[in-house]
């Protein structure tokens, strides 16, 4: 396992749409440290109140216990007492199948889970495993989607440091665009990555794969510390959250959420419901809220952008302002499109969604033909860029605009 695999026993925050920004007048670095304060503090003081008994309405349900568990990267929202049991009741029945479809998940979705079938791929190379049923699908889907994305896991490895880094130099020994040895790394992982010869996972049926990797790309990876060959990056809490959504509907409970920092979420009972979501973009003397979206139906839903709220979020945020997301092409390069992507559907999983948001995120700039042929498919987008807000549903509700935005539907 790596020496720096992601600490699971961290306390859950509260993700990123949630989060009122109350001061506008503050740098965006006192910004993130004040919000994950003053979300820590909510979610104690809320911790308190609540662990005795539980009351009817809105709940935030929580885990004792994150370790080894995708539970402390989101936020399960659910509307208690709506049922014959007791609220009390629900929430401990909640709780239990939260907190074990959660290690599930953890165990399906990360490189690191020890036990895990990711894990053990990873680890026997040139060997057929056979893996559970949902990760095969997974891994299937993601390639058949975005190509050879299981293969940029290495980046993602080094993004993640990038993101926990303690300073600005620290950050910058692990940034590819200010590091020349980082780059050169990077451009030696791409030749192998980018190469099939060099590493291609075979899908044999019945849940039985091979992982191919050539004896030269062994040799870099040992030499140097590439602990994951393989894995989802940055869209493994999309598949978490399709997971976990899963075991929560099949045990009859659909009148919640689960959402993740990262911008996953997931609405349990979204075609019946509707849900307003604050998007955050740049603002005046910061990062605010500049639009809040009213979705009608939805029940999936992928919120990409290109600056971070805290390190648990990913990215990193330098003393200058810029940004720096995990967001990484064939070539390990941080690849933002505009300064937000929604994207959301009421008929697709969080993964089917996430996967087409990568295909546009990933680039240079929006591709707006690519976000109309998404709607034809039952996608629906909204992109914010330079002071611009466009989306593709000609029937949405759009409140709080920021009066420095404009708005406009994509035709």
């Amino acid at each position: 396992m790596s020496r720096y695999a992601r600490e699971k026993t961290e306390p859950a925050l509260k993700p990123v749409q949630r989060i009122e920004l109350s001061d506008k007048n503050t740098k965006l670095r006192v910004i993130i440290v004040i919000v994950a304060i003053v979300v820590a503090a909510l979610a104690i003081g809320y911790g308190v109140h609540s662990c005795l008994s539980a009351e009817a309405g809105w709940t935030k349900i929580d885990v004792s216990s994150i370790a080894n568990s995708v539970a402390g990267e989101f936020l399960f929202n659910y509307e208690l007492g709506q049922g014959s049991a007791s609220a009390t009741t629900e929430r401990k029945t909640l709780t239990a199948l939260y907190a074990a479809a959660a290690v599930e998940a953890y165990k399906l979705y990360d490189p690191f889970a020890e036990d895990g079938g990711l894990r053990e791929i990873i680890e026997k190379p040139g060997v057929e495993v056979k893996i559970d049923s949902d990760l095969y699908s997974a891994l299937e889907t993601t390639v058949k989607a975005c190509g050879r994305l299981i293969y940029r896991e290495p980046y993602n490895e080094i993004y993640e440091l990038l993101a926990g880094a303690e300073d600005d130099e620290v950050a910058a020994s692990y940034d590819p665009r200010k590091n020349a040895d980082m780059r050169a790394r990077f451009d030696k992982i791409a030749a192998f990555i980018n190469d099939e010869n060099s590493i291609d996972l075979k899908f044999l049926g019945s849940n039985k794969v091979r992982l191919d990797v050539s004896d030269e790309y062994k040799a870099f990876a040992a030499e140097n510390e590439i602990y994951s060959y393989i894995g989802f990056s940055w869209l493994k809490n999309a598949f978490a959250a399709d997971h976990i959504a899963e075991r929560l509907r099949n045990a009859g409970y659909t009148l919640g959420y689960l959402t993740s920092m990262d911008g996953f979420t997931v609405y349990l009972n979204g075609a019946d419901s509707v849900y307003s979501v604050n998007l955050y973009a740049a603002a005046e003397n910061g990062i605010g809220v500049v639009c809040t979206p009213e979705l009608k139906g939805a029940v999936s839903g992928v919120y990409l952008r290109c600056f971070p709220i805290s390190s648990r979020t990913g990215g990193y945020v330098y003393g200058d302002g810029s940004f720096v997301m995990p967001y990484a092409d064939d070539n390990g390069d941080s690849k933002t499109a505009a300064e937000v992507l929604y994207m959301y559907s009421g008929t697709k999983s969080c993964a089917q969604v996430a996967l087409e948001a990568a295909n546009i995120y990933l680039s240079d700039n929006i591709d707006e033909q690519a976000l109309k042929q998404a709607l034809d498919g039952g996608t629906c987008a909204l992109y914010i860029n330079k002071g611009v807000i466009r989306y593709t549903d000609e029937d949405l509700t759009l409140s709080g605009v920021s009066g420095s935005y404009s708005t406009g539907v994509i035709k």
